[in-house]
């Protein structure tokens, strides 16, 4: 989707928006319609949770629809006044731009009625789930990110297999060692696959809004070395060329020919899946999982990871809010949260899940899956901010990386040019939203 895509859809039918929800007749059972996100063997799996809860109670049913990972259409929905009781907002900068025009209820007053508190819930996990202090939706599952490492690479290159590094500084000296070039000085193994930039942002105590104003703060110091760190990162394993032309030969991310499987990469940041995947595709590997490295000096950001949630929201003009807000409650149960995650191999937003030994405990899959579960409490577990230019911001901060990479830009010029376009654009923005 363009960046700005769903903002003209929105503005044309929701600033008139009433509030949650319409007097409809209660007769019979409630039809709920949920449009979900979920695909293939996990749509199945998030079915069987709808039948569950349809088991369990007989006045209401949930209709789900899966496969909607368009929230175009959603928007779509809303504007001709027809949208489902809910649905999963499957793309995280949508929830700003949604939010921001009044699309969605606020949730604040059924999370306390329904008996559901805070402390029940990963901080980060619920955190995703508000805009500008308000709860606009609940999570069902995240993402969270660690550190993995090929330990026979590590035994190849003559390194402890059982100490992977605690910085970033480590982790490039030795993506550097554990890069292998052939005679021609073309790239066999790369030492370390790419990191996202908004991690290491976070992991050299940068962000991308003030905490208290909301302002775009795309090129703070911290941000800037971070961005300085990757180019030096690309550099160390043999330049921007080299290295695009090697990753350009990767396999399918889930399967066998995956570059960490098959030993093409010696270390990563991935998520909370890749021990399933390995589990199933290469039993064999000798790996390990670790926090993701900090800035050296900056001892604060250890524990530093990212997280996304798949988060559920219930439109303004939904027929049937009470009880699509009954279904999302009830998607919090520790029960329901455990049978979930452990069909897609997701990490748990309720925290007495993240234990829950049919999860975590036994093989190693689940001993390091488990790892992930510890990570994502953190306090230092954070997501990308919700904000009415998200596609944009990230679009931007893309383009500023390729900038420096291609060497057109410094990363503080590309950083500052980032700064005035998110800034102007979210100046606009705002003036549209407040009308």
């Amino acid at each position: 989707m363009k960046p700005l895509a769903i903002i003209g859809l929105v503005s044309t039918g929701l600033l008139a928006l009433s509030a949650c929800g319409h007097d409809a007749a209660r007769s019979g059972r409630v039809q709920v319609t949920v449009w979900s996100g979920w695909t293939g063997e996990e749509a199945k799996s998030f079915q069987r949770l709808c039948d569950r809860f349809n088991a369990e109670h007989p006045g209401i049913h949930v209709d789900n629809l899966g496969g909607v990972t368009d929230n175009t259409k959603v928007i779509r929905a809303i504007t001709a006044g027809v949208p489902p009781d809910a649905f999963t907002i499957w793309s995280a900068p949508d929830v700003g731009p949604l939010a921001g025009y009044g699309a969605l209820c606020t949730l604040d007053e059924e999370f306390r009625a329904s008996g559901l508190k805070e402390s029940d819930f990963v901080p980060s996990a619920l955190e995703m789930c508000r805009y500008r202090g308000k709860l606009i939706g609940v999570p069902l599952l995240m993402d969270t990110l660690a550190f993995l490492w090929n330990k026979d690479a590590f035994v190849e290159a003559g390194l402890d297999p059982e100490h992977p590094p605690r910085t970033l500084e480590e982790m490039k000296k030795l993506a550097a060692r554990l890069t292998v070039r052939n005679a021609d000085g073309d790239i066999e193994r790369l030492g370390m696959m790419l990191p996202d930039t908004t991690l290491l942002t976070y992991a050299f105590g940068g962000g991308y809004l003030d905490a208290k104003t909301g302002a775009v703060t795309a090129n703070r110091a911290e941000n800037v070395q971070a961005l300085t760190f990757y180019a030096d990162l690309v550099r160390s394993m043999g330049g921007r060329g080299k290295v695009a032309a090697f990753g350009s030969g990767f396999g399918q991310g889930q399967g066998p020919n995956h570059p960490f499987f098959v030993g093409k990469v010696a270390m990563m940041v991935n998520g909370e899946w890749i021990p399933s995947w390995i589990e199933r595709y290469s039993p064999s590997l000798q790996y390990g999982v670790a926090p993701i490295p900090y800035h050296r000096g900056r001892e604060d950001r250890a524990g530093t990871t990212t997280i996304s949630v798949n988060m559920l929201g219930i439109p303004r003009e939904a027929k049937h809010p009470k009880e699509a807000w009954q279904f999302l409650a009830w998607l919090q149960r520790p029960d329901v949260q455990t049978e979930f995650a452990q069909a897609l191999n997701n990490v748990p937003n309720i925290r007495a899940s993240l234990s829950e030994p049919d999860l975590t405990s036994g093989t190693e899959r689940k001993l390091n899956f488990g790892k992930f579960c510890r990570y994502a409490m953190h306090p230092n577990a954070v997501g990308f901010p919700n904000t009415p230019i998200g596609h944009l911001y990230l679009t931007e901060l893309g383009a500023a990386t390729d900038f420096v990479l291609f060497g057109k830009k410094t990363p503080q010029q590309a950083l500052d040019d980032v700064q005035r376009k998110v800034s102007s654009e979210m100046k606009r923005m705002e003036k549209s939203i407040r009308g």
